[in-house]
């Protein structure tokens, strides 16, 4: 399980996260940019693009959130199911 999570953190979180990264920085340097020369003609497109990447990276912060919160209780309720086999199998008396 934990084999599996290092593996999608390193090679798919990661590298998604970086790229999120850098198109956020292109965005907000081409919205600095724009800013300079004409603040009116394409402010409204700039500002859309930064609102729809904050809104996916509140969306996806929430998605993780859940599905971390999921898999914790998957694992306890596993371990405990495992605990209470342990627990029936040593007070039997076979």
């Amino acid at each position: 399980m934990i084999d599996a999570f290092a593996w999608f953190y390193v090679n798919v979180l990661e590298n998604m996260g970086k790229v999120l990264l850098v198109l956020f920085a292109v965005v907000v340097l081409l919205s600095v940019i724009n800013f300079f020369r004409d603040p009116k003609a394409k402010a409204n497109f700039i500002n859309s693009i930064v609102t729809f990447i904050f809104q996916l990276a509140k969306t996806t912060l929430i998605w993780s959130g859940k599905a971390l919160h999921a898999s914790i209780i998957l694992l306890l309720n596993t371990t405990k199911v495992i605990f209470a086999a342990v627990r029936d199998f040593w007070s039997s008396k076979i």
